[in-house]
């Protein structure tokens, strides 16, 4: 939001303008012109996302890392705000930060994709104590990162034994 000053002839002292409107041009531009009244004053609603898409990330399972570089397999083009589902073998999952230092066990993890919230986990899982198969899904709710959280059965006996994530 623009405010001119209100000495000025202008009718009209206060308006809104969205600068994604603006067309980028090369460096040899004069500019765009927002008004030709002096502006005393520009308030920001909202910060941007950037316009350039995501960062492609890259899942290296020889060294268990993530990367930028293009080695191994291609998880995703990840924004600033994005995280990573990480289904674990132990029958539990993680909500992880895209962080290129932070080494997974890859022997230990079933699913490591990027998160979407539409996401619908299905998980076959077997009961010690019932001595039976079950048949789990669930969306994942989560904000919380780099926090375990346990979705099968914790009796005894009880064994993680596969999962998929499929988009709803």
């Amino acid at each position: 939001m623009a405010k001119t000053n209100f000495k000025c002839a202008a009718k009209k002292k206060e308006f809104e303008y969205d600068f994604n409107d603006i067309i980028i041009k090369n460096r040899f531009s004069k500019g765009n012109i927002l008004t030709k009244y002096p502006i005393r004053k520009i308030i920001q609603h909202q910060l941007g996302k950037s316009t350039f898409g995501g960062k492609k990330i890259w899942f290296d399972e020889a060294i268990g890392k993530l990367n930028f570089d293009g080695r191994g397999d291609l998880l995703g083009r990840f924004e600033a705000d994005d995280n990573i589902l990480v289904i674990y073998k132990t029958g539990e999952y993680e909500v992880s930060s895209i962080d290129v230092s932070k080494r997974f066990n890859f022997s230990n993890i079933d699913i490591l994709a990027k998160l979407d919230t539409n996401t619908v986990v299905t998980c076959l899982h077997y009961v010690g104590n019932k001595k039976t198969y079950f048949i789990k899904r669930f969306k994942i709710e989560t904000n919380q990162l780099n926090k375990l959280f346990l979705f099968i059965d914790n009796s005894r006996g009880s064994k993680f034994i596969k999962s998929t994530n499929l988009l709803n």
